[in-house]
């Protein structure tokens, strides 16, 4: 009797397959990390090329010492230096920095950043995000 059972459970295993769709949770979850990777990639790419090429109008968020987070608008730039108008507000969180955003908030004057300080900031992570 046990070697019939034994004999029973050997055939169900190799002849039994579960339905190929059980597996399609997987497969979503693996598209969207893959394409979450690129995205993240292309996302920092185009940073890179925001402050290797800055332009008027540009948007740096940037980090601040304390753990606050701020703006810095681009107001011209020259052949080696960038110069930026700071936003006179910070806030304690980085999902809050659209809220600062606004052109009255920035300050009446402006200070140069060498491009070369500007992509040390970028590569440290200081400045994480630029909006053209």
């Amino acid at each position: 009797m046990f070697g019939e059972v034994k004999q029973e459970y050997i055939h169900l295993t190799e002849v039994a397959k579960g339905p190929i769709w059980q597996f399609a949770g997987l497969v979503l979850i693996a598209i969207l990390i893959i394409k979450s990777y690129f995205s993240i990639s292309q996302n920092n790419q185009d940073n890179l090329n925001r402050i290797n090429s800055p332009s008027v109008g540009d948007i740096y968020e940037y980090k601040i010492d304390r753990g606050e987070y701020s703006t810095l608008k681009v107001a011209n730039t020259s052949k080696d230096s960038v110069f930026v108008i700071p936003n006179n507000y910070v806030v304690d969180k980085i999902t809050g920095i659209y809220k600062i955003n606004k052109p009255e908030n920035y300050a009446e004057y402006q200070y140069a950043i060498s491009k070369t300080k500007l992509k040390e900031m970028f590569e440290s992570g200081e400045i994480f995000e630029v909006s053209r």
